[in-house]
């Protein structure tokens, strides 16, 4: 499942890497499946996601506030 992930993603490795506080070396061998990661690593792997996840989000309501419109996306009055 990580390879899959890994490779499919729609993200930066290396981001993901610095996200995860792992070497963007090691997870590319993951994703070739040269080297299978420990259930910690899987976990370093989740947290750097949630991260990402948190960054796009404040992204998302700053375009959407810039655009004028509220979080979910509908225009103001």
């Amino acid at each position: 499942m990580v390879q899959r992930v890994l490779r499919e993603g729609p993200f930066s490795m290396r981001q993901l890497a610095e996200d995860a506080g792992l070497s963007y070396g090691v997870l590319r061998a993951w994703a070739m499946g040269r080297r299978t990661p420990t259930p910690e690593n899987l976990s370093r792997i989740a947290d750097g996601f949630e991260r990402r996840t948190e960054r796009l989000h404040t992204i998302i309501t700053e375009l959407r506030q810039a655009a004028g419109e509220n979080p979910k996306g509908e225009q103001r009055g």
